[in-house]
């Protein structure tokens, strides 16, 4: 009789349980709901959802619900030596205690920073291959659970395992839209759907720069936009296709420097099945990808001379073929180029066509460098504080004090913007405390102001080749001679290692000092 009569005390509470849960109108009323009504059955103080990973040591908390609310937890504990023998010990129970005296409880306590009593009682659910899930119930208090606690949690199993295997599904699929709404914020940022609304140091360092992107954006007239490396060209390109009618279209930005010569043709404008080693399918180019917006080309001046030729009959006619292809392909694309390289000297140099320079060179633009606009440093380097922040997940944002913001400007910059949102995050990942701290710049003199370069370049003013070489020695001097790793010039120029070599190559420049290895 004291059996049946607990048994059916058992399965009124359970249906009382699954009745409570299911009224909940979200995830985390429900859970709030389980809560409240454990509480009245239970000591308890938090509620947790858990699975463990034995042949790893690994202990991952899903959710922890108490008096405060619901918090979905992504919290993963390695065991030590003893609390995983305990854990294998009662890999086999039903339901286990936990004091403490408990070697599991020990290393919670240090690792959550429970600095109080606990007691806990870990209700297996079920299992699959990988991992066995648990319920736990914890009351800050040392020996508070007994045995009819246990016979009622046990009691309770079914329901609970049921509705943690509804919150595992949900956990699961919050998980993949989660992911599947990443990967097309960057699918639609890489086409550029998706970028920043404002252009730091339009009303002060760029205010000039913005003026004639303004004036040029609502027309359908190529750009040329100018400008140092890491100066922000691709910015401003941005801007210009955000304020113009292409705006509902996409904005594709290719990188002509970095696409090797033999791929060109296909990148640029697609291939055919069949039409190569390797072609096993139809493949749209930047130019078919870009139709109905813009396509951004970057560093322009690195095409070769057989890419040009195409470039310019696109630029003419808006027409191309695919390669491999003997049907035209008409799109409605806006150009938009972009160089760090002086394209007048290349003409004359008979490196770049002269009729794409002058089919590009409809409206010029040029981008200072970040030392000739050093009242843009403070905003830009706010703005790459907060948003490093938030991406490495720290919680909090140090201050960017007085001495700090010195060392910002007082360095001459040679990589630019760049270079600056390089120096941010490393100093984020060093810092300890309420302040950023800085990393040693160096010290280079400060450039005295350059006019603007407005193409073709007048008699007198250096060619930017020149300007860029010069930067790529101080920044080689200053890493005595190292291009790689940490502190190396392809880091202080914000420029990845192979590319700093290609530039070097191009611009006849070795290196003459060495420290260690490259």
């Amino acid at each position: 009789m004291p059996g049946d009569k607990m048994n059916n005390r058992s399965l009124t509470l359970a249906e009382e349980l699954n009745q409570a849960i299911r009224a909940g109108t979200t995830m985390e009323d429900s859970l709030n709901r389980a809560f409240a009504f454990l509480s009245r059955l239970f000591p308890l103080d938090l509620l947790t959802f858990s699975r463990n990973q034995r042949d790893k040591g690994l202990l991952h908390y899903i959710v922890h619900v108490s008096r405060e609310g619901v918090w979905f937890v992504d919290e993963k504990i390695h065991l030590s030596g003893p609390a995983l023998a305990e854990s294998m010990r009662n890999r086999d129970k039903k339901l286990v205690f936990f004091n403490n005296n408990s070697p599991l409880v020990q290393d919670l306590s240090v690792i959550l920073n429970i600095k109080t009593e606990a007691s806990n009682m870990s209700l297996n659910i079920g299992s699959d291959s990988d991992y066995t899930y648990s319920i736990g119930l914890t009351i800050f208090k040392n020996d508070a659970y007994r045995q009819e606690h246990a016979d009622l949690l046990i009691g309770l199993n079914e329901t609970l395992a049921t509705h943690g295997r509804s919150l595992l599904q949900h956990l699961k699929l919050q998980t993949q839209n989660e992911r599947l709404a990443a990967a097309n914020r960057e699918f639609l940022r890489r086409l550029g759907y998706l970028v920043e609304e404002q252009v730091i140091g339009a009303g002060s360092g760029l205010k000039d720069v913005m003026a004639m992107a303004m004036k040029v954006a609502r027309l359908d007239s190529p750009v040329l936009i100018m400008g140092e490396t890491g100066s922000g060209k691709e910015v401003v390109a941005n801007a210009i296709h955000r304020a113009s009618r292409r705006i509902e279209g996409p904005f594709v930005s290719v990188n002509c420097g970095a696409i090797p010569e033999t791929l060109l043709d296909s990148e640029l404008f697609g291939h055919e099945k069949g039409s190569f080693t390797g072609a096993t399918g139809l493949k749209r180019g930047f130019f078919e990808q870009a139709d109905g917006g813009t396509i951004f080309l970057d560093e322009v001046g690195e095409l070769p001379r057989q890419a040009q030729v195409r470039l310019l009959r696109v630029l003419q006619n808006m027409e191309f073929q695919r390669v491999g292809g003997s049907r035209s392909i008409t799109v409605d694309v806006r150009v938009i180029a972009a160089t760090n390289r002086n394209l007048p000297e290349m003409v004359k140099e008979g490196t770049f066509r002269e009729d794409l320079w002058f089919r590009l060179n409809v409206f010029p633009i040029w981008v200072p460098p970040l030392r000739q606009r050093r009242e843009d440093i403070p905003l830009l380097a706010e703005s790459f504080l907060a948003r490093k922040t938030r991406e490495l997940n720290l919680g909090r944002k140090p201050l960017l004090g007085p001495a700090a913001l010195g060392q910002l400007r007082d360095y001459d910059w040679p990589g630019n913007v760049r270079e600056l949102q390089n120096v941010i995050e490393r100093a984020l990942i060093i810092s300890q405390g309420d302040h950023l701290a800085i990393p040693p710049l160096g010290r280079r003199p400060v450039s005295p102001p350059v006019e603007p370069l407005s193409p073709p370049a007048p008699d007198g003013f250096p060619p930017l080749e020149q300007v860029v070489s010069g930067h790529i020695r101080q920044a080689l001097d200053m890493t005595k001679g190292r291009i790689n790793g940490p502190g190396g010039a392809a880091e202080l120029l914000g420029l990845n290692p192979s590319t700093l070599r290609g530039k070097m190559k191009k611009l006849g420049l070795r290196i003459t000092r060495t420290v260690g290895r490259d």
